[in-house]
């Protein structure tokens, strides 16, 4: 299966690889809780929102993909929020068609893993009604870029 970056053109390739992205927890807290501060036009955060690099390289498969979603990144770096709202409604839009996605359909007794170093995690409220258990394992590995 390609990635969604695999399937972007190579121009936007160009225009991404090498680029990194503002992350917070949500994007009304950065909003609310980070100053976005401007100098020379560009933007930058100073209450320690981390910067990721936008495009990652998993460790194992050598294959790049998208570290981007629309509840964490606020903007690029070197640019503001609203220079980096086009790019970044392009590629949340690109990174979650249906072509990239997997939905699982849970039953009794199911189980899923999914390697957070390379997919998205979205999860639908549809069972209402229905008592949800969860338990998370996290797998010690890298730490992110």
């Amino acid at each position: 299966m390609r990635s969604a970056y695999d399937k972007l053109d190579e121009v936007t390739k160009g225009k991404i690889d090498g680029l990194s992205a503002y992350h917070s927890l949500y994007q009304s807290q950065a909003k609310n809780g980070f100053t976005f501060k401007t100098g020379d036009g560009y933007g930058y955060h100073t209450k320690g929102a981390p910067l990721r690099p936008l495009v990652k390289t998993h460790p194992v498969t050598g294959r790049k993909s998208l570290f981007i979603d629309a509840p964490h990144t606020i903007a690029f770096e070197n640019m503001t929020e609203e220079e980096s709202a086009p790019l970044l409604a392009y590629l949340v839009a690109h990174s979650t068609m249906p072509e990239f996605t997997c939905r699982f359909r849970w039953e009794t007794g199911s189980m899923a893993f999914w390697d957070n170093r390379c997919l998205l995690h979205y999860a639908l409220n549809d069972y209402h009604g229905q008592r949800r258990y969860l338990e998370r394992v996290t797998i010690r590995g890298t730490r992110p870029d």
